[in-house]
């Protein structure tokens, strides 16, 4: 088996904070993900109507940060991103998974593919992005790459 050289550079959740929910609780359904280490930032925007929205992003640094946020969701949402690794990658290299907000908020964490029809534009989610650097530096690396690590969080979980 060919081992793929590479690293998780960051980890990045964020979500969108409307202005009928409170910053103080979206905060918490993240921070549940990331744990209070997070680099923490706000920014303040608008939506398509002009309504005023936040954006709250934390970051956390390599392998460590992707394993505390997967040590929060299930085994089954575990193994249905692993079966989609491929399909969730981007050709920047970017894993994406999202989950449910409220679920993040309520301390049970689920993808959000499992609560709403996939073709549902629009959804409270908790976006996660795992930037992965490899070498050298082809998509399909990167597709090996975290699907190895993937992998050894899986067995690391089973004992």
């Amino acid at each position: 088996m060919v081992r793929i050289n590479g690293k998780i550079s960051t980890v990045v959740c964020w979500t969108v904070c409307h202005a009928t929910e409170s910053g103080d609780k979206i905060r918490e359904a993240v921070e549940f993900l990331t744990g209070k280490d997070a680099e923490f930032e706000w920014r303040k925007t608008e939506t398509h109507f002009h309504q005023p929205m936040e954006l709250l992003y934390a970051r956390l640094k390599g392998r460590d940060g992707l394993e505390r946020v997967l040590s929060e969701i299930s085994d089954d949402d575990l193994k249905e991103i692993v079966e989609t690794v491929e399909d969730r990658m981007d050709d920047d290299k970017v894993l994406h998974f999202r989950l449910d907000k409220q679920a993040c908020f309520l301390h049970s964490p689920i993808l959000s593919s499992r609560v709403v029809p996939r073709d549902r534009k629009e959804h409270d989610s908790i976006d996660v992005e795992v930037r992965s650097i490899t070498y050298p530096g082809r998509r399909s690396n990167a597709v090996k790459f975290i699907s190895d690590i993937l992998h050894e969080i899986t067995l690391h979980r089973q004992g």
